[in-house]
């Protein structure tokens, strides 16, 4: 119970950092393309949107390192002692022996038909350690692109307001050499 707790703080910790990172990143990035740049109302909105985005993201991604970490190898689930004889009942067991795996053994359970036959206990806990690799990486990935996606829109967003900014302060010092002349 403790490492569960201790891993469910450890992923809170590192997805706020890397949010963190993220968003300091962001920050920066329309002072690179435009020196002047001084953050707006609108561009320290974003960047808040983005930041509760990154972490909500972020502590996802790391809890589902962590959670790759619970995926047992099929010797772990062999020695269980689990019956593997009826194939309907064999990932209510494993659920039960694995509580944190639960959504990922239902899905495997839900999108898989497992009527088919498979020649021993081995092949059916190694098709189920196998499926659930596989759902735990597809989530990892799918948090990968969501973090990406929000880093390319939110950058895109604060870029095009650098560049409006910039546009309106060329536009006030031509303004003003013509006066002065």
């Amino acid at each position: 119970m403790f490492q569960v707790i201790g891993n469910l703080a450890a992923s809170v910790f590192w997805g706020v950092l890397i949010a963190l990172l993220l968003t300091v990143m962001l920050a920066y990035f329309p002072r690179m393309i435009y020196s002047k740049y001084g953050h707006n109302l609108a561009g320290i909105v974003l960047l808040i949107a983005g930041f509760c985005f990154f972490t909500f993201q972020s502590v996802l991604w790391v809890g589902g390192f962590k959670l790759k970490g619970y995926i047992p190898s099929v010797e772990q689930v062999e020695r269980l002692g689990i019956a593997a004889e009826r194939a309907d009942t064999f990932g209510d067991e494993l659920t039960n022996a694995y509580p944190m795996l639960k959504p990922f053994i239902e899905k495997t359970e839900q999108e898989t038909t497992l009527r088919q036959s498979f020649a021993d206990q081995a092949d059916l806990i190694t098709f189920y350690v196998r499926e659930v690799r596989h759902k735990i990486n597809r989530y990892l990935w799918r948090r990968t692109g969501w973090i990406a996606a929000g880093l390319l829109l939110l950058g895109c967003l604060l870029a095009n307001g650098a560049s409006k900014q910039s546009r309106r302060q060329n536009n006030s010092f031509m303004e003003f050499m013509e006066e002065t002349d």
